[in-house]
């Protein structure tokens, strides 16, 4: 047994002297406080690079999280002498290989102007044609969406994601109606968009349901993911 624990720490100290290396894109719906870049280790011991903060999906990265856990620095300014040269703007919690979505989305800290969400990023938990609905508001957000209205309305929870396949209930020009309600303090829902959205099968759609830190307005930002083409 004793041989055994031995064996099994030799081959899992590599993998924790090194941290484990996970493949990432980054989704950024708004640069704030100056910053339009992060830094982040690379894959190398001692390495680091930097990973520009698109307002769209990103190229995917490789990098190394230690420790089951990312952070995201910037340059201090100014920083003197013997002080830290880097400060973290937050960090996201790794669990399993991915690869990863990190979406910066706005905060509420001026020294971390972002709050960062992390997704599984795999089309086999997000497949191609479906969408995503992601609530990080306080309050439930409804969405009607095609044949999911009335009381067939998507309804999602405050800190919760959904999930949902292929629109069925499309015009000609494949576009399906979109209705969202946010839910308010005394329990009814108010709607703040009526438009339609189109559902494409080569396309994954995030739609994430929030409150502007700044402007406490409700907002509903969709992300649409495009199938790579495939060159034969």
């Amino acid at each position: 047994m004793f041989r055994v624990l031995v064996i099994l720490t030799l081959l899992l100290t590599p993998l924790l002297l090194h941290g484990q290396q996970i493949e990432f894109r980054t989704l950024c719906f708004q640069q704030l406080a100056g910053i339009t870049e992060v830094t982040v280790p690379g894959t190398e011991e001692g390495q680091s690079q930097t990973v520009p903060l698109y307002q769209e999906y990103s190229p995917v990265f490789k990098t190394t999280a230690k420790d089951g856990e990312l952070h995201f620095k910037v340059p201090v300014k100014d920083a003197k002498e013997g002080e830290p040269t880097e400060r973290s703007i937050g960090s996201v919690k790794i669990s399993g290989n991915g690869p990863y979505l990190f979406v910066f989305l706005p905060g509420s800290d001026e020294k971390k102007p972002y709050h960062i969400l992390s997704l599984k990023d795999d089309t086999a938990s997000f497949p191609w044609g479906h969408m995503r609905l992601l609530n990080i508001a306080q309050v439930p957000v409804r969405f009607h969406l095609g044949e999911h209205e009335g009381p067939k309305a998507k309804l999602v929870k405050p800190g919760a994601m959904v999930d949902v396949e292929p629109i069925r209930k499309v015009n000609a020009y494949n576009m399906f109606n979109v209705i969202i309600e946010f839910g308010t303090a005394d329990g009814k829902f108010v709607t703040v968009n009526n438009t339609r959205w189109k559902s494409v099968k080569v396309k994954r759609s995030l739609a994430i349901a929030f409150v502007d830190a700044q402007s406490q307005a409700p907002v509903v930002a969709l992300f649409d993911d495009i199938q790579p083409a495939v060159i034969e």
